[in-house]
């Protein structure tokens, strides 16, 4: 499945740092002619690595395109105990930003560039998650295009217009009514 990769300058003297939180390092490439790469696993399976450099350069305002999507809102993410996964996160520096219990319990959290929603729900696959105006015409256009999109989505209340648009990849990703907008 997906895992998400953080960059961590220091890298092999942070991995100390992580054992004093009881996260034992299952991938840990530290040698000296090595690329420095650490993997773990969060509380509810998902793969975490961390890498001494980016290996990429971060795009500028001006190379980012308009999404058809909307706006990314969260990596959603399924947890049996929102207050183990919330305490683990928060140890690597990450801060509650928002939660709410509708449609089911669930904690919005915020670190390293990242916000990740965690949701006390069995029916939610991990998945990237977006919110923007009209998601009818929207979910049109993807039919459109050839995309298997249905309506609904696992994280949103019923009355929240939402979809999930379903690729290739075993990523599902959730469309939800931008609140704001339906106001």
């Amino acid at each position: 499945g997906p895992w998400l990769s953080f960059v961590r300058p220091g890298l092999e003297s942070y991995v100390r740092a992580l054992r004093r939180q009881n996260i034992e390092p299952e991938i840990a490439r530290l040698g000296e002619q090595e690329f420095h790469e650490v993997g773990f696993h969060d509380p509810n399976e998902q793969l975490v690595t961390l890498v001494e450099a980016r290996t990429f350069s971060p795009a500028t305002g001006e190379d980012i395109a308009a999404s058809v999507c909307g706006d990314f809102l969260e990596y959603s993410l399924a947890t049996g105990s929102i207050e183990d996964s919330a305490r683990f996160w928060h140890g690597l520096g990450f801060e509650t930003i928002a939660e709410g219990a509708e449609p089911h319990p669930w904690r919005r959290i915020r670190g390293a560039g990242l916000v990740i929603g965690l949701h006390e729900s069995a029916r939610l696959r991990p998945g990237v998650t977006f919110t923007a105006d009209q998601i009818d015409a929207r979910v049109d256009f993807l039919r459109a295009k050839g995309h298997g999109v249905k309506t609904g989505a696992p994280i949103a209340p019923s009355e929240r217009p939402s979809a999930t648009l379903r690729l290739s990849i075993d990523l599902p990703i959730y469309l939800l009514e931008d609140q704001a907008s339906a106001d």
